[in-house]
C-alpha cells in the first residue's frame, strides 16, 4: 500500500551528502534499476553539497489542481531484461519557479527540486537534458525513505536521473 508524504524540508549539508552517497550506491547495486552505462545516468553531483542549506520551491507556487503524488512508480515498464523504462509520452521538461515540470500525455508532474549551493532545478534539467531526448517516454520513481523524497526520472532510451526532492504533484 501507498502512503502520502511529504518532506521535512530542511536536512544539513552533511546529511545530505551521504543520502547522496547512499542514493548513488543503492541506483548501482539495484537490479531493477533501468540498465545504463556511464555516460547515460545523471546524478545530483557530490560537488553540488557545499555548506549551506536546503532549500525547495514555494508550494504556494502550484496550480489550484495539483495533487500529491503517492510514493511509489508511474509509467515504468519491465524490459524483460531486468531493466525499467518508461512508457509515458512527454511533451516538454521544464523548470520554473524551482519545480521541475514533465508535460505528458497523463498530465504535468510537478517536482520541487532541492537546492543548495549552484545545485538548483536548471541545474538538474541540464542533466536530464543530457541523458534524455525531447520525444522520449519517461517513468517516475517516488522514494521517501527515511523521510528523504528522491525522485529517479527513467526514459525508454537507457537515461535516468535522481534527484532529491520536496514533494511531487500531478496536475490536468
Amino acid at each position: 500500500m501507498h502512503h502520502l508524504v511529504r518532506g521535512s524540508g530542511s536536512l544539513s549539508a552533511t546529511a545530505f551528502a551521504i543520502a547522496v552517497i547512499v542514493a548513488l550506491g543503492a541506483c548501482q547495486s539495484r537490479p531493477e534499476t533501468a540498465p545504463v552505462n556511464s555516460t547515460s545516468q545523471a546524478q545530483t553531483p557530490a560537488s553540488a553539497v557545499v555548506a549551506g542549506s536546503l532549500s525547495g520551491p514555494d508550494p504556494g507556487a502550484l496550480p489550484a489542481d495539483a495533487e500529491e503524488v503517492l510514493v511509489g512508480e508511474v509509467g515504468l515498464a519491465d524490459t524483460g531484461s531486468g531493466g525499467v523504462e518508461g512508457t509515458i509520452p512527454t511533451t516538454s521538461v521544464t523548470c520554473d519557479g524551482g519545480y521541475m515540470k514533465l508535460v505528458t500525455s497523463e498530465g504535468t508532474y510537478m517536482m520541487g527540486i532541492v537546492s543548495i549551493g549552484d545545485w538548483n532545478c536548471g541545474k538538474a534539467l541540464e542533466q536530464w537534458n543530457a541523458v534524455s531526448r525531447p520525444d522520449a517516454a519517461v517513468g517516475i520513481r517516488y522514494n521517501a525513505d527515511g523521510g528523504e523524497e528522491t525522485v529517479t526520472l527513467i526514459n525508454n532510451a537507457g537515461g535516468s536521473l535522481t534527484v532529491r526532492i520536496q514533494g511531487l504533484w500531478r496536475s490536468s
